[in-house]
């Protein structure tokens, strides 16, 4: 699930006009509004940065829009990944058994010989609780923006956004 349409449609713009901002096809583009098409790491920076929001928040990890503070950050997924398995104390193996993927597996998402879908990103963001937006780069923010919970209130009888 995702926001690239509401986002686009809030800026007024078609699917070409974003579609040409990533160099990519329309129907490219269009597959991503859909989610027939797994956006490429680039191309979720490429959108974080144009509509001024964080990955989380396209990806409804979030309903904050706002993005995490940013900075001159140029860690890449894979020390990412890597600090965080150290700061949690794990070892590769340990990690992957966790997330129920082959070691060998993950040893190449740590050493840069394998890309990471954003499945896989999102994995790895629950696992650490973190956001998409550390795992990819774009902040050295580690802790998530909350995302809002609506309860229904029985006496009141309305919807309650609890944060």
């Amino acid at each position: 699930m995702n926001r690239l349409k509401d986002l686009r449609e809030d800026k007024d713009l078609k699917q070409k006009d974003v579609a040409e901002i990533l160099n990519i096809a329309r129907s490219t583009y269009s597959e991503y509004e859909i989610e027939t098409k797994e956006i490429s790491i680039p191309n979720i920076i490429k959108l974080s940065y144009f509509y001024n929001t964080s990955a989380d928040y396209i990806f409804y990890r979030t309903d904050i829009s706002s993005p995490y503070p940013r900075k001159n950050y140029e860690h890449t997924y894979q020390n990412n990944l890597k600090s965080l398995r150290l700061k949690n104390i794990k070892t590769q193996k340990a990690t992957a058994l966790d997330l129920n993927i082959p070691l060998k597996s993950y040893i190449k998402y740590e050493n840069s010989k394998t890309r990471l879908n954003i499945q896989l990103i999102k994995s790895f963001a629950d696992y650490y609780k973190t956001s998409i937006d550390y795992i990819i780069g774009l902040t050295d923010e580690i802790t998530p923006n909350k995302k809002s919970s609506i309860k229904w209130d029985k006496v009141s009888k309305e919807y309650i956004v609890e944060n």
